[in-house]
């Protein structure tokens, strides 16, 4: 290995690795005999910035007085994500189902018991996320490390296959491991180099705004629909501003609207989930150029 492309690993890889780390990796690539192929895995492989983890993190969890935090996202931890925002979203259900006793059966919800259980739920929302946070900080950098020490391994392939797969629909996974079997190294780096699109992400872009919002969805944004996206914030925007401005008839009937909106964004769901599967798949078997 030249000592430019030594130089330009180590400026990638400084701010990702700890240094010992980082000294580890560069000598475990200069005893390879191949060292250009496992050179070029290196570069493909995408890496996580602990700041930026960290921001993901701090800014959403303050805004949200601890509710939510986005860490997790950031990091690749898909379904501990998914686990985190399904806590946040149970405690804006009760929110709601509180509102709406008191809206319907005039129970003053401050004093019950329900807020009581609110309030801690909430503070143990704020330690979690806080804990989680630091953790994720502390780590990103060990799983950075164990992405780039897999391109060594000799049953690499099975290690991509395992990062990948979970981007597809269970039906496609057979096709994609014969797939990544037969694929040569040039394919091996076009699939490490690929941005797919994480189906688990989708659920809490639709979930969270829905519910917090009751009826605004926010998966067709992340999709990469924006017409469609366009439409449903319009069609959620034009209910809110009935419900703020407009005569009570007028509310009443903006109040279906809101649930409407909310049962077409839950069907919507699916369909965004199955999209992302397909447009990931056909990212991976697309021709090469």
């Amino acid at each position: 290995m030249q000592a430019q492309e030594e130089l330009l690993l180590q400026n990638k890889l400084k701010s990702k690795l700890y240094k010992n780390d980082l000294f580890n990796l560069l000598n475990t690539l200069k005893i390879q005999q191949d060292q250009e192929k496992y050179f070029k895995r290196l570069l493909q492989i995408p890496l996580k910035s602990p700041l930026k983890c960290l921001l993901c993190g701090i800014f959403p969890f303050f805004l949200s007085f601890g509710l939510l935090s986005f860490d997790r996202l950031y990091k690749g931890d898909e379904k501990l994500a998914l686990a985190k925002a399904g806590v946040a979203l149970s405690w804006v259900l009760l929110v709601w189902i509180s509102f709406g006793g008191y809206y319907v059966f005039g129970f003053d919800p401050s004093f019950s018991s329900f807020s009581i259980i609110l309030s801690a739920m909430l503070s143990v929302l704020w330690l979690v996320n806080f804990v989680d946070l630091s953790v994720c900080f502390l780590t990103i950098k060990n799983a950075n490390l164990k992405s780039l020490m897999s391109v060594f391994y000799p049953y690499y392939t099975s290690v991509l296959y395992e990062q990948i797969q979970s981007k597809v629909q269970s039906k496609h996974k057979e096709a994609l491991f014969k797939h990544m079997q037969n694929a040569d190294e040039n394919e091996l780096l076009r699939l490490m180099g690929l941005r797919l699109k994480s189906p688990y992400l989708s659920l809490i872009f639709s979930l969270l705004p829905m519910c917090i919002f009751c009826g605004l969805s926010l998966d067709r944004f992340y999709k990469g629909d924006l017409k469609i996206g366009v439409m449903k914030l319009g069609a959620f925007l034009a209910v809110f501003v009935c419900m703020l401005f407009l005569t009570p008839d007028i509310r009443f009937y903006a109040a279906y609207g809101f649930a409407c909106l909310f049962v077409f964004n839950l069907v919507d769901i699916y369909f965004v989930y199955k999209g992302i599967c397909k447009d990931n798949l056909e990212k991976i078997f697309q021709e090469k150029a």
